[in-house]
């Protein structure tokens, strides 16, 4: 019997990293201008130095970090400019995708959207923490972007949300 959920994607050690270190930049573990040490992080997820240096390649790709010469991986700086950047660049992006989903989506994906955004305002009137919001958020906007059935374009609004979501936080964190 086919499954409604998609198969579970297998990981590598470097994309493991690359999540662990994302998601402390994004939680606000990792401020602005924090410097990663490879050995620390290397130790405390118990692999080599390679992977953690790959996923930080990676984090830089992605915006997340800055890799500096005799410096090594420092956490980005959060500034008006790059929201700017990110926002534009999703305002671009994201109606496109909805553009295309519209023309391809089926009544399970609009049932699913439904319940996505049901389950984000739901979270939002409890007053959840904001890495659950964030969670919902991306799975509401994924909902709506990808029956487009653009997964290039689709990995680009993941790069852009995760990159984005730090501002996000910002604004809905406990003062």
């Amino acid at each position: 019997m086919p499954s409604a959920h998609k198969p579970l994607q297998r990981q590598t050690v470097t994309a493991m990293v690359a999540e662990y270190i994302a998601a402390r930049i994004i939680g606000g573990d990792y401020p602005g201008g924090h410097q990663i040490r490879q050995e620390a992080i290397a130790a405390e997820l118990g692999v080599s130095r390679i992977p953690v240096r790959e996923a930080l390649l990676q984090l830089e790709a992605d915006g997340l970090v800055v890799i500096r010469t005799h410096r090594g991986a420092v956490v980005s700086e959060l500034s008006a400019d790059d929201a700017i950047d990110l926002f534009d660049a999703r305002l671009l992006l994201e109606p496109f995708l909805v553009e295309k989903a519209i023309a391809l989506v089926s009544d399970q994906e609009i049932a699913d959207a439904e319940t996505a955004m049901r389950a984000y305002e739901a979270a939002i009137a409890r007053g959840d923490d904001p890495k659950e919001l964030s969670r919902l958020n991306w799975a509401f906007h994924t909902a709506l972007l990808e029956p487009s059935m653009r997964p290039r374009s689709m990995a680009v609004v993941q790069t852009l949300f995760s990159s984005s979501d730090r501002y996000l936080r910002l604004q809905i964190e406990p003062a």
